[in-house]
């Protein structure tokens, strides 16, 4: 065989398998585009500013939603941060918002978020966050601005300056805490052509060849992802776990201090003050109330279980009612009228339960004095006191109310309408070591002398779940709703009334 025919077998073989071979090489300019690392970023940052500006308050999306929208712009931003300062400026504000809105959400998982001074401390912090939104999105249209610059794209950058004005408008409306419904509309409507029109500039500025040198990083985006999911469910399951209950002082009753108040003891029994209410008095209000010429008690036993539903048949007609097997609180309170210039009165409003209450998270007594209402002609020093006791391996334990006072609060009723009510509220919790859980809350008022009854109301809230988020306690479930509005919450109702 010839040199040249050799040569001419091996250039067809060598074009043969150049043929075959070419659908291995790397996809064109415009496939490319596609998956750039451009993209893939700025992708994760529209998507990050639609899920921190558009808040569905059901089934805790208002926190998974915008947890979500932060990590995804931490890590669009990462990638960007070394094209141009305001990106990076954006990639540090994302920081700020994630460590906490993190804060934020693990915050809520404990009793602590109730607390007014942490409230108001929290409002602060979540007032000054809010506006960070601000120069966020600020920062965010002029990095756009200076990215398209460099493009050299033919793509405006109007759509930044929309959404900038349009985060002002918002953050206003959540200072002023406006409640209609119209600008809210009119506002998602114009966040919605903001947001498309932004998909759009960089849909452009792939096609017209940007591309972005990916900043060098030593943790994967999965990673990060990870990490912050992981950490905020540890603080979670750590704020359920131990900040769940008020910590109480609990010490062993003395019973030498009993000594001398026998005879009193005898003598209020013969007048009718109920003697297991009675033997969990402390000495000294035994001896208040020394000398008693009348006392009048009411007890009664209440459910705080959800029942059953029993079903009857009578004629055509189905008839359905809820029936308590057990009723686990009694709530007993007593009035004793002792000698002075005027008729003095102690109320004393106790409560035991005679069955095991359950969860042990938080409870919450309402007192709504005989003195509160302005025409009872009651007067009062508004001194109140009042303690919770359990026993244990055959000894009783003690602790005063986590806290005890007179509050002037605000609620709405079913129909959206606000009123205004003062109060006197005892907080507390129970411990799981425990039997034979009860406590009691009194006071001293005087009859003014101008009307002959008056009644002295209690409320008893208690919290039969720990599966609630945020985290709300008995005592503000009560001054939220006013009536009771949540399964993990019941509210028993029970009153004193009095004819002078």
């Amino acid at each position: 065989m010839s040199e040249s025919r050799l040569q001419q077998e091996n250039d067809g073989e060598f074009e043969k398998k150049l043929s075959e071979d070419i659908s291995f090489l790397p996809p064109d300019d415009r496939t490319m585009s596609k998956i750039t690392p451009f993209k893939k970023a700025m992708n994760m940052v529209l998507t990050g500013i639609a899920l921190n500006c558009v808040v569905l308050n059901f089934l805790c999306l208002n926190y998974i939603l915008p947890f979500i929208g932060i990590v995804l712009s931490v890590l669009g931003f990462r990638a960007l941060r070394k094209e141009n300062r305001w990106f990076y400026t954006c990639f540090i504000l994302n920081i700020i918002k994630l460590v906490h809105f993190s804060v934020y959400i693990a915050l809520n998982a404990t009793i602590f978020s109730c607390s007014d001074k942490v409230y108001l401390i929290s409002e602060i912090v979540n007032s000054a966050a809010a506006f960070i939104i601000i120069p966020h999105v600020f920062c965010f249209w002029q990095g756009l601005r200076a990215v398209n610059k460099k493009a050299g794209a033919n793509s405006g950058t109007a759509a930044g300056a929309v959404l900038t004005l349009w985060s002002v408008i918002l953050y206003v409306l959540q200072i002023i805490r406006y409640t209609g419904l119209i600008i809210p509309v009119v506002m998602l409507i114009i966040f919605a052509a903001v947001f498309i029109s932004l998909c759009k500039i960089s849909k452009n500025m792939n096609e017209d060849g940007f591309s972005l040198k990916p900043s060098a990083v030593k943790i994967s985006d999965g990673k990060i992802i990870s990490a912050a999911v992981s950490v905020l469910l540890v603080f979670i399951f750590l704020g359920y776990a131990f900040f769940g209950s008020y910590p109480m002082k609990w010490q062993a009753v003395n019973e030498m201090s009993y000594a001398d108040t026998d005879e009193i003891k005898i003598q209020l029994i013969e007048l009718g003050f109920p003697e297991n209410v009675l033997n969990d008095l402390t000495a000294e209000e035994i001896k208040q109330c020394a000398g008693a010429s009348k006392i009048v008690s009411e007890s009664n036993d209440h459910p705080v279980n959800d029942g059953r539903t029993h079903v009857t048949y009578q004629a055509n007609q189905v008839l359905t009612e809820t029936v308590y097997d057990s009723n686990e609180l009694r709530i007993t309170s007593v009035g004793v009228l002792v000698p002075g210039e005027r008729e003095k009165w102690i109320i004393f409003h106790h409560f035991q339960w005679t069955e095991d209450p359950g969860f042990c998270g938080t409870e919450s007594i309402q007192i709504l004095p005989a003195y509160i209402k302005a025409d009872s002609g009651m007067i009062s020093d508004r001194k109140i006191s009042g303690r919770v006791l359990y026993d244990s391996d055959g000894k009783t334990f003690e602790s005063p109310f986590y806290s005890l006072e007179e509050e002037t609060y605000s609620y709405s009723s079913i129909i959206y309408r606000k009123y205004s009510e003062t109060a006197v509220f005892g907080t507390f919790s129970m411990t799981e070591k425990g039997e034979n859980y009860r406590g009691y809350v009194y006071y001293t008022a005087e009859s003014g002398g101008l009307y002959n009854y008056f009644d002295s109301r209690i409320n008893y809230t208690h919290q039969k779940s720990i599966f609630q988020y945020p985290v709300m306690t008995a005592k503000k479930n009560r001054m939220t709703y006013g009536i009771n509005h949540s399964g993990v919450f019941v509210t028993v109702n029970d009153a004193l009334m009095i004819n002078i």
